[in-house]
């Protein structure tokens, strides 16, 4: 019985027996000296005197339901990156393959007909008509070419004089024309019309608008004659470039004219068709 008192008996038990105790047998004289209501009033030696020893420990309690869940822990640092680990053994390698069968051939295809010929263009217009062929630099035989000439002269007061003005021929002649195949025509002379000065020459034709000449005869015409202030001026004759000579050269050919006081000056055309 005693044994289950010791197995029972606290701190809180102590103090409530000692209590009782006083009550029962010091009441009287606690009532008129001392009334104890905390332990606090006990002498700590007494109070360690009174404490008994703790009781055998009682059977475990049924288990409390689970708690919620704890709020989720922040991330963890990362770890140190670990060593490489050892290079593996190197992989057989693989034998080649065999090789597949060749594809069969692709049939021709078709040719394609042939297109219809395209219509043929139209003859672009002739091209005009050259210079004459010149065999060895010189104008071919029965051809002709033309020019024009002019001169214009001062002559001193109260004088006359005698002057020579030039023509060359574009294309030379192999040979020169002599008389009497180099005519004068004089002013608004020609086919059809008076001759003024002498009957017009039978190797010279046209006019000066227009001026030709048969073959092997030099024509020269003249389309203006003046002498200003009074004077005059007279086409002589058909002169050589070499020499006093009445015919042409190959290249060419002098005009020989008088002129008296004042300004003299004429012009013309001329024509000439190679021997």
């Amino acid at each position: 019985m005693f044994s289950k008192i010791r197995k029972r008996l606290t701190y809180a038990n102590a103090a409530m027996t000692l209590a009782l105790v006083f009550a029962i047998t010091g009441g009287a004289y606690a009532a008129s000296k001392y009334v104890i209501t905390s332990t606090k009033q006990i002498k700590p030696s007494v109070l360690a005197q009174l404490k008994g020893k703790n009781g055998q420990a009682g059977p475990a309690g049924a288990a409390g339901s689970v708690g919620p869940a704890g709020p989720v822990g922040p991330v963890g640092a990362k770890g140190e990156t670990g060593a490489a680990g050892a290079k593996g053994d190197t992989g057989q390698e693989g034998g080649v393959g065999r090789v597949g069968p060749t594809g069969a051939t692709g049939a021709k295809g078709a040719t394609g007909a042939q297109g219809a010929t395209g219509a043929q263009g139209s003859t672009g217009p002739q091209g005009l008509k050259g210079e004459p062929w010149t065999p060895n630099g010189t104008l071919p035989s029965g051809a002709s070419e033309t020019g024009a000439w002019s001169l214009a002269y001062t002559v001193p007061s109260g004088g006359e004089t005698i002057k020579r003005t030039g023509i060359s021929f574009n294309i030379p002649l192999a040979k020169a024309a002599a008389a009497p195949n180099v005519n004068i025509i004089g002013i608004e002379e020609g086919e059809g019309e008076a001759k003024e000065l002498k009957p017009f020459p039978a190797g010279c034709k046209g006019s000066v608008e227009k001026p030709a000449a048969a073959k092997g005869n030099f024509c020269v015409f003249i389309g203006f004659s003046a002498g200003i202030s009074g004077g005059s001026l007279t086409l002589n004759s058909v002169l050589s470039p070499a020499n006093i000579n009445e015919m042409t050269g190959t290249t060419g050919a002098q005009l020989s004219f008088s002129a008296t006081e004042g300004l003299a000056a004429a012009s013309g055309t001329w024509a000439v068709t190679a021997e």
